[in-house]
């Protein structure tokens, strides 16, 4: 009897199959890395966003001159003994001791000549930039600009206590001027800043001006035409958001080409994260998403606050730190988000000095109504024509803004973008009680009038509550 025989096992190919797929997953694997952390992206098409002129390394500070941030060919009052001005004096009146009369004449009678030489600057069509600064240095060059508009709104102030409105008005005005001169000088964010301290420095000043019951007609109708006139921030904004994108393109450019250079740039806390990102930056992927980043805060610059807010840059990432450190592009991302920060709080600033300048405008209108007819209006539309000759729309919300004829002020929604009442008033000095961080969401630009009736007006105290 036959007995069948088992068949002899095949051969197993699974094995095979192990093979196959592992060198899949590989090859799918460096081919993601590949395509993640070693290829690049095409450059960006930025040529109408790279319009300032280039920068050069410094290599002794490791860090950047910026060739079109320099010093304007006017001697500003820096404060300091080559311009005659005695440093102690002038720090107290910086510092808001402006009220002691003899100090401020003391100062002036210091600093005539350099205001001499500012006014005569101003006279010119704009400024002329010559003298590069370094980024390290550019705050304290940059400080004798603001320092000369409070100069002259110092001027403005004595003049005007010796009842000799014209020479007042002229330097009030010049206040503006610079402010106008600054801006439209396109030299970055820093100055763009200074343009509207400046610019807070003449509103303060002329409603100083308005709520005082002995400033004649004349004088208050001046005041409304020196207001009337705009600053241009918005087509300067745009171009420092045009400078910053330069600045990092050649940033990104230098960190890639010189690794060595980023140590001397970066902030001790954060130098072996420096080290590490500086030596994998995708240089083509990080400036496109900076051209978007950019694109869109150039777009913002004609916006409102609250259209600003309703649509978020969403290319503009977040603090880069832990295991962000092994995703693709660390280093480009970890760029932009040190760098970029900036740009929206100088829109809000721009927004503010905007609104403080509207402000005024209402109220040299509603001193002139009050002028004609020694009441207050109870709406705001009455002003129109003869007073203005359109209502000003608030830069935060794009509405009108607000008018409270019972508490005799007006106002913006500020940031809160919510209508509260009004609650931080720009008259108030920083030792006031009343005075609160501009910044806050909860405070609003608010201006009182209290030339109506000076002896029972109500304080900003009252007013806010």
């Amino acid at each position: 009897m036959d007995t069948a025989q088992p068949d002899a096992p095949k051969p197993s190919h699974s094995w095979i199959w192990v093979v196959a797929g592992t060198l899949t997953v590989v090859l799918l694997l460096a081919g993601v890395f590949d395509f993640a952390y070693l290829r690049d992206e095409p450059p960006p098409d930025d040529a109408d966003l790279r319009t300032p002129p280039p920068m050069v390394a410094d290599e002794q500070n490791g860090f950047w001159v910026l060739d079109r941030i320099k010093e304007a060919d006017v001697n500003f009052v820096t404060f300091s003994s080559a311009h005659n001005v005695d440093e102690d004096t002038a720090v107290k009146i910086v510092d808001g001791d402006e009220s002691n009369d003899a100090l401020v004449a003391q100062f002036l009678a210091q600093a005539e000549p350099t205001l001499a030489e500012v006014n005569a600057a101003l006279a010119r069509p704009s400024f002329e930039f010559s003298k590069p600064v370094n980024i390290e240095t550019f705050i304290p060059e940059i400080s004798p600009i603001f320092n000369s508009g409070k100069a002259l709104m110092l001027a403005a102030r004595h003049a005007k206590s010796q009842a000799d409105y014209p020479t007042a008005l002229r330097q009030l005005a010049q206040v503006r001027l610079l402010a106008r001169r600054l801006a439209e000088s396109h030299n970055g964010f820093v100055v763009v800043l200074t343009s509207a301290g400046i610019e807070g420095l003449a509103v303060k000043e002329g409603v100083r001006w308005l709520n005082d019951p002995q400033t004649p007609p004349e004088a208050t109708a001046a005041l409304a035409k020196i207001f009337a006139d705009p600053v241009p921030w918005t087509a300067s904004l745009q171009f420092s958001y045009k400078f910053e994108y330069q600045v990092i393109v050649e940033y990104v450019h230098e960190l890639h080409a010189h690794p060595e250079l980023v140590a001397k740039s970066a902030q001790s806390q954060d130098s072996w994260v420096w080290h590490m990102l500086a030596h994998g930056i995708k240089v083509n992927q990080t400036l496109r998403m900076a051209e978007r980043i950019y694109r869109w805060y150039i777009e913002e610059a004609t916006r409102t606050y609250a259209e600003a807010q309703s649509a978020k840059n969403a290319d503009l990432p977040g603090k880069v730190s832990g295991w962000d450190l092994f995703f693709p592009n660390a280093g480009g991302r970890y760029i932009l988000a040190t760098m970029t920060p900036s740009a929206a709080g100088i829109f809000k600033t721009v927004l503010w000095a905007e609104t403080a300048n509207r402000l005024a405008q209402v109220a040299c209108a509603l001193r002139r109504y009050y002028d004609d007819h020694h009441a207050l209006p109870a709406k705001l539309d009455t002003l129109v024509p003869q007073y203005l000759p359109a209502l000003p729309m608030d830069p935060f919300d794009g509405k009108l803004l607000r008018y409270d004829s019972a508490k005799a002020i007006v106002y913006s929604v500020g940031t809160s973008l919510k209508n509260n009442g009004g609650s931080r008033f720009l008259t108030v000095p920083k030792d006031n009680p009343d005075y609160d961080d501009p910044s806050s969401d909860e405070k609003q630009p608010t201006l009182q009038l209290t030339f109506q009736n000076p002896t029972t007006a109500a304080k900003p105290a009252d007013a806010a509550h």
